[in-house]
């Protein structure tokens, strides 16, 4: 999991989501984390909005939550890392789906 956790370590920008810059690191316990390092939506600056990431070897692709700011709500999210550039993903509740690129 060494390799697959650098690939998607630092900061990414989604202008999907407030023109945010979306920074990904490492916790002292080893977890993987994701939080708004700035954003046009000043409420949403330094949260944590993606918890509980794991790579899922057999899926090729990161799984976790995505929490949004404000509201308390906690979605089933995927990333896929496509190429050195660019997060795929892929934020679903219920039947609801939205999907989002993240641009190192």
């Amino acid at each position: 999991m060494a390799q697959e956790s650098q690939a998607i370590l630092g900061i990414w920008k989604a202008s999907s989501l407030h023109q945010s810059d979306v920074k990904f690191y490492k916790t002292k316990g080893g977890n993987i984390l994701a939080k708004v390092a700035k954003s046009d939506k000043e409420s949403w600056a330094d949260e944590v909005i993606m918890r509980d990431l794991f790579y899922s070897e057999a899926k090729n692709e990161w799984e976790g939550k995505f929490y949004i700011p404000g509201i308390n709500a906690s979605l089933k999210l995927r990333i896929k890392v496509t190429d050195k550039e660019t997060l795929e993903c892929s934020i679903k509740k219920y039947f609801l789906v939205k999907n989002f690129k993240l641009i190192k």
